[in-house]
């Protein structure tokens, strides 16, 4: 765990980032509105001078909503970069898993990305 609450993992220019828990649901649980305007992962999709979101489909599973999306930007170096991102509230707390990666590598990014998601469960 890293001081920014995060787990991660990489693997050349395609990195996983795990938050399990580090910013507490204020109110009604909002993954949507958490993912859009307040994440700190999107922080460089939100601030860079091209940038575009979309897929984001919110679910319900049991009791818990889910919110996914994928995001492109230009980082600091020039490279564009692909986002996978995904949120769930648990016991109070917002869960993030986001893979990123090179654009023309977003085949990877969606694969590691669909593994990641389809098992995460907290504290697993």
């Amino acid at each position: 765990m890293n001081e920014a609450g995060q787990v991660r993992y990489t693997d050349g220019e395609y990195v996983l980032t795990v938050v399990p828990g580090r910013d507490k649901v204020d109110g009604n649980p909002d993954p949507a509105t958490y993912q859009k305007d307040k994440e700190p992962e999107l922080a460089p999709y939100r601030s860079s001078t091209w940038a575009s979101g979309g897929d984001v489909k919110t679910t319900k599973v049991g009791s818990q909503l889910r919110v996914t999306g994928r995001y492109t930007w230009i980082d600091g170096n020039g490279r564009s970069v692909v986002a996978r991102n995904f949120v769930v509230a648990l016991g109070g707390s917002y869960h993030v898993v986001m893979v990123t990666g090179p654009q023309d590598g977003e085949g990877k990014v969606t694969e590691v990305f669909e593994k990641a998601t389809g098992s995460y469960k907290s504290g697993g």
